[in-house]
Formats: C-alpha cells, sequence, structure tokens
C-alpha cells in the first residue's frame, strides 16, 4: 500500500538553468525574443505590444451622444494572436458613470484608462490588470470550483498582475464578451476614498480582481482625458483642478499624486512621455514639450500648429501629430524632438479631423480620418515616413483608434455609426505587409458598440518609448518556503545598455503578485533581500539609452538559479497516505562524529512530499526525518553538507504509530479499533478510519523507527 513512486530514487533538482531558445520560451517574453539569435533573449528591434492584448474603451456617455444604446463605460480586451474577447472590465463603480477615453499599457500589461464624465465636478483613471494562462472555474456555491472554460474563476496562472483580495486562491476575472462583473461601491471605500490628490487609489469591492486600481481625480469639465507613462511604469494624466491646466503624475502601484506641474492653456487630447519630456497636444495650444523636471514648456514650433489632435512617438529623435476637426488642412505632420520643430508635413485626403496615429514596424505611419463632426471619407491611410501615400482602407465609419499588436498587425477602433446596423461596433484588423506591402484588412473582432478613442490600447507606444524589454520566468521547486541562493548569468552588455536581473518568491503562484522582487547586482550574488517561498519569479530587464540604434541590444545566454547556501532538501513518502495535502515532518542531523543531535522541526511538505530546509551546520551528518503517525527513519548511508547543502535525499517512510512514540505496537492497534468509522486516527488521509486503516496497522505492526 506505500506508494512507491515517491520513495523510489525521486528526486527534484536544486538547481535550474535557462539556456536554449526551449528553455527561455518556458517564460513570457516583453518586448523581447530568443528568436533573433536563437539562445539568447535580446531587445525587439521596434517595440511591441508587452504581452498579446489589445484593450479598447467602450461604450458610456460619450457614445450614447453618437447614438449608441447608453451602456457602462468598460474595457474590452481582445487576445491578438486568436481574435477572442478574453475580458470586459468595468473602470467605475455602478453609481458612477464613465466615458473611458485613452488607454495606454505599461510594461507588465496593466491597462490604464481615463475616463470622463465620472461625476460632477470629479474624474477617474482605472488600471486593469492582465492574466495569462492558467485553469478556468465556475463556482457554483462557494468553495466548489468546476472546470469551465467560460468559468470567470482562474487558477494557476501563468502569469497574472491581479489580486486575490478574497484569498480563495483564485483571480477571479471576466471571461470573455458581456461577462461585466459587479462592483458597488460604497462612500469611504470604492465611491470617494481616493479624491484627496494623495490619497491611494486601492480597489476593495471591485468583483473583478484585475481592477487594481480606482483614482478618482477632482476637477472640472471633461478634462481628464489624455494618459501617459514614463520608465518607471508611473502615469501622467491631464487635470484641470480650478482653472490652471495641469498634467500630474500619478504612482504606478496605487494611484496617489507624486507631481503636479501647471502647464496653463486648454484641455490636453493626448500625451506620450520620452527621455524626461511630457509631450502634449491641446486643442488651441498645438503640441508642447513639459520638461518634468523643471517644469519649462515650450511649443512646437512652424506654420498652422495648432489645434492638434494626437502625438505620438516615431522614434527616439521624432514625433509626429495630427490636426483635429478644426484644423485645415487635414494633415500629419513630423516633428524634431531637440528642436521642437516641425521638419515635414503630409495632407491627407478625406476630412479635416485626424485621430488615430500609429507606426508599424517597417516604420511606415497610420492615420485615420474619423470625420466626427465634418463628415468624410472614413478611411485609414498608408504612408511612407516621407509622406507617400501607400494604400488606403474602408474600415468602418469614423474610425477612430489606432494600435500596433506584438504580431505587428494594425487594430482600428471606430466612433461608428449606429443607425446604419451599428456600424462600427467591432475592430477591425489590418496585416500592414500583406499584398506586397500594400496592406490587407484580414478580420473583424465584435465589441457590442463604437469607441470613442484615439489612443493605443496595445502596448506598443509603450515599448517604443521604454527602449526595454523583460523576460519573465516563474519556476516551482515544489517544496514551501525554500531559500533561494545566488543566480548566475552570462551575458553581453554593450556600452549604453543594461541587464538587470531581480527575483522573488512566494508559497503560491497568486502570493507572488504581493512580495517583493530584490536585485542581485551582479551574477554570483546573493539576492538584497529574502528570496524565498515555493514559487520563484525571475524578472530580466534589458535596455538601452535613448538615441541609441534599433539593434543596440544586451543578450542574455544563460541564467542559473540555485537553493540559499546549505539546503538540505529531498522527499519524505509518506507510506499509505492518498491526500494531496501533507502533515509537518521533523529532521534530525545527527554528527557521525559524535555530539548533539540538531533538531530542525515543522518543515511543511509540498506535493510528492518534497522538502527542504537550510542549516549553518556543515560536515557529515546522519539525516533522519519523521512525521505525525510514521515512524522515524535514519538514511543509511551519511550525508555531507557544504555550502551547495544536501540533496537528492529520499525517505518512505512507515504508518501506524498512532501514539507516536517510534513503535508500532498493541497500544496503536487498540486506538484504530476504539475510534473505528470516526475521523480521528486516520492514517490514510481519506477521512475515516476503516478497513483500510486497520490493515495499515497490521501491515506494518512490531515495526520500530531508528
Amino acid at each position: 500500500m506505500t506508494l512507491c513512486w515517491l520513495c523510489a530514487g525521486w528526486t527534484l533538482a536544486q538547481v535550474k538553468t535557462w539556456t536554449t531558445t526551449q528553455d527561455f520560451n518556458e517564460g513570457l517574453y516583453f518586448n523581447t525574443n530568443s528568436t533573433a539569435v536563437p539562445g539568447e533573449i535580446r531587445l525587439n528591434r521596434l517595440g511591441t505590444a508587452p504581452v498579446p492584448f489589445i484593450n479598447i474603451p467602450v461604450g458610456g456617455p460619450e457614445l450614447a451622444a453618437r447614438g449608441w444604446n447608453p451602456s457602462p463605460g468598460r474595457i474590452v480586451r481582445v487576445n491578438t494572436d486568436t481574435g477572442v474577447v478574453a475580458g470586459e472590465y468595468r473602470l467605475t463603480p455602478e453609481a458612477l458613470s464613465s466615458a473611458p477615453s485613452r488607454a495606454v499599457v505599461d510594461s507588465q500589461g496593466n491597462v490604464w484608462v481615463t475616463n470622463r464624465y465620472e461625476a460632477s465636478g470629479t474624474h477617474s483613471v482605472t488600471k486593469i490588470g492582465v492574466i495569462v494562462g492558467g485553469t478556468r472555474y465556475y463556482r457554483p456555491l462557494p468553495g466548489v470550483y468546476i472546470p469551465h472554460p467560460l468559468g470567470e474563476y482562474v487558477r494557476e496562472p501563468l502569469y497574472t498582475t491581479g489580486v486575490d483580495r478574497d484569498g480563495d486562491g483564485y483571480i477571479r476575472t471576466s471571461a470573455g464578451l458581456g461577462n461585466l462583473l459587479p462592483w458597488v461601491g460604497t462612500a469611504g471605500n470604492d465611491l470617494d476614498s481616493s479624491v484627496p490628490p494623495d490619497a491611494v487609489g486601492t480597489v476593495r469591492q471591485a468583483a473583478d480582481e484585475l481592477i487594481t486600481v480606482f483614482k478618482r481625480l477632482s476637477t472640472g469639465g471633461n478634462r481628464t482625458r489624455a494618459v501617459a507613462i514614463d520608465e518607471n511604469d508611473d502615469i501622467w494624466v491631464g487635470n484641470d483642478p480650478g482653472g490652471a491646466f495641469q498634467v500630474w503624475k500619478l504612482d504606478g502601484d496605487d494611484g496617489r499624486r507624486l507631481q503636479a506641474i501647471t502647464v496653463g492653456g486648454s484641455y490636453v487630447y493626448s500625451m506620450f512621455y520620452q527621455g524626461g519630456f511630457l509631450w502634449v497636444s491641446q486643442t488651441a495650444e498645438g503640441v508642447r514639450r513639459v520638461d518634468v523636471t523643471t517644469g519649462a514648456v515650450v511649443a512646437v514650433s512652424g506654420t498652422n500648429v495648432g489645434d492638434l489632435s494626437t502625438v505620438t512617438p516615431y522614434d527616439d529623435n521624432k514625433l509626429i501629430t495630427a490636426g483635429a476637426q478644426n484644423h485645415s488642412p487635414a494633415e500629419w505632420m513630423m516633428v524634431d524632438a531637440a528642436t521642437a520643430s516641425v521638419i515635414s508635413r503630409t495632407t491627407t485626403p478625406g476630412s479635416t479631423d485626424i485621430r488615430g496615429v500609429t507606426v508599424d514596424q517597417s516604420g511606415n505611419v497610420w492615420v485615420t480620418s474619423r470625420g466626427l463632426w465634418s463628415g468624410g471619407d472614413f478611411r485609414v491611410y498608408k504612408y511612407t515616413p516621407g509622406g507617400l501615400l501607400i494604400n488606403q482602407f474602408y474600415t468602418g465609419d469614423r474610425p477612430c483608434g489606432l494600435g500596433r499588436d506584438s504580431n505587428g498587425l494594425i487594430w482600428v477602433t471606430h466612433v461608428g455609426n449606429p443607425g446604419n446596423l451599428s456600424n462600427g461596433n467591432w475592430a477591425t484588423v489590418i496585416d500592414p505587409e500583406a499584398n506586397d506591402g500594400m496592406g490587407a484588412i484580414i478580420g473583424y473582432v465584435g465589441l457590442g458598440t463604437g469607441s470613442y478613442n484615439y489612443s493605443d490600447g496595445t502596448g506598443a507606444t509603450t515599448s517604443q518609448i521604454a527602449r526595454e524589454g523583460e523576460w519573465r520566468v516563474v519556476y516551482d521547486s515544489f517544496r514551501p518556503n525554500l531559500k533561494w541562493g545566488v543566480i548566475t548569468w552570462l551575458a553581453d552588455v554593450p556600452a549604453q545598455t543594461s541587464l538587470q536581473v531581480y527575483a522573488r518568491a512566494a508559497n503560491t503562484r497568486l502570493g507572488l503578485n504581493q512580495a517583493t522582487f530584490y536585485q542581485y547586482q551582479q551574477s554570483g550574488d546573493d539576492p538584497e533581500g529574502a528570496v524565498a517561498g515555493r514559487y520563484v519569479e525571475i524578472r530580466v530587464r534589458l535596455s538601452r539609452e535613448l538615441g541609441t540604434p534599433q539593434d543596440l541590444t544586451p543578450a542574455l545566454q544563460s541564467l542559473t538559479i540555485r537553493y540559499a547556501k546549505g539546503t538540505v532538501s529531498g522527499t519524505v513518502g509518506l507510506g499509505n497516505w492518498l491526500s494531496l495535502q501533507f502533515p509537518n515532518a521533523n529532521f534530525i542531523l545527527r554528527p557521525v562524529e559524535g555530539g548533539s543531535d540538531i533538531a530542525i522541526n515543522d518543515i511543511e511538505l509540498g506535493p510528492f512530499g518534497a522538502f527542504a530546509f537550510t542549516t549553518p551546520a556543515r560536515g557529515t551528518y546522519f539525516l533522519l526525518a519523521q512525521s505525525s503517525h510514521w515512524l522515524r527513519q535514519r538514511l543509511t548511508v551519511p550525508i555531507v553538507i557544504t555550502d551547495d547543502g544536501s540533496h537528492g535525499n529520499v525517505f518512505a517512510l512507515h504508518n501506524g504509530d498512532i501514539d507516536r512514540d517510534n513503535a508500532i505496537t498493541d497500544s496503536d492497534l487498540a486506538i484504530i479499533l476504539s475510534t473505528y468509522g470516526l475521523v480521528t486516527d486516520d492514517l490514510t488521509g481519506d477521512g475515516l478510519v476503516d478497513d483500510s486503516d486497520l490493515a495499515v496497522v497490521l501491515f506494518n505492526f512490531g515495526l520500530i523507527g531508528d
């Protein structure tokens, strides 16, 4: 009856190495790859979305004013690899109104969305986390989980930035279009707790556990529109706290205000951050460059540079801006970042209402002709950077937003025309390289309603601005509370680039999100803080300096993580035990040359009885293990403990010592007979004392532990 596969030499590695493309594919790439040079993690040549999603703001009063049925403002997230809607998320508590406007994605895949018309005198910004992989479950009753592909409860995700607020071990989140989870905010909590500028935007009451930050802003009009993100994943929003227009820097973890810069003028249409400067487009003032250190504001110079709707980076040295509905003629302009001056301008056909702008992987410029007020041809245009029109597409009425996904495809969203069979309640997907480089529409994804948005909801702009990327991997040691030690790596790090390594650990995958990342300053170093837990997450951050060539990159060739010094590990096979939950084990280190025993008690066992503990002891010892109603066992061969520890130690303990006297005798038999049919003294973990428990005692009767 012994589970022999647990005790027949089965061991777990104490060292893990990643060095091939196949190894690296165990993790997730954020603007990095291991295919440009097989077996090396490198930055992508051009920025891509950090995770394979596009996040599209839809619904709300702004769309209702254009003829759509009233509906809550929300984010629809689409998996750009499959074209399937992955989830739909509220942006405010149900008592408030949201007209979602602009979206930006940080380096970890979280999306930040600004909300207009939320309530009288206040507006807000919301952070939605991301989840990749895992198994979905349906929960018909509390504590009862049934696997279902459309279930709202996700177990063991490959990666998530969500928060397990109710502590049930699952991330509850939307499973698709129309699956909008409740958010009943109350006074003193999510409804109003974050209104003071320096208050945090902690979310307590949203059922969807990917909604992680909700920060309300006291402002006038509908001024909170634009949002940008910096190299630290902090965000910048436009705000009007009382007639003097400002840009606010908010903490990327909790939404509290970190900085405010008064820029004056009218509200901001759009903005982005690059290299210490915030570029903003405003209704009357055009595009302006704000030094976030000094607060100095410089207007982009040139003729006809007012009423510019969109500003987005082209590369490290240039940016693109485009004219809004009152700008004539319809055009987009290339701007030199160093001099803040227009260096070229391209007139577009169609209306005088150019909105969405993005750049494809070949450096071509894409713009949309929205025509919301002035009508027009409703077209998406593809240009060379020099202004030569390559092609134009009809994708739906009033095309508005543009984004480039992690596969290099172009996504178009629309305000649409609800009077025309709900025209525009979809996103259109274009392959920019199809048709011999002319581009071609390759698909549509239904969103349920239109989108009043002309910012990037994929993260491509974020990656391009940051000039950095990451590779992340989670490794399961199976050993609770394991202490992790040095990380060594081999890498090529040219001048003007950097490579940084971090790790954190927890006993659950979801617990990783509450753990602290600690840096390893150099290869072969210990972490700067305690990294302990069954699961370890390693984060490798690659970057290059502003203005360097796009193909300049550090290259990680291999990485190895080890247990902490003096770690003793192995497995404890608990004979006849059927439950997946193991009792704790006690160990003794007994010096071979004589001396006092060293007791190591209450070591938690993981799956398969895996264990690990760390000791300062060095030398040769007999190792003994004992657990609950199992006899103590001593390994026949002494172990040698060095700084590298001792590993592969396998125990097979005999069951039936109910009275814990380290022998299976008449007293144990008497106990099992007296508790027959009860739950106490269950020896097999099946929840009942029955014939199987009696058989265990009889089979092992007379055995004595070491």
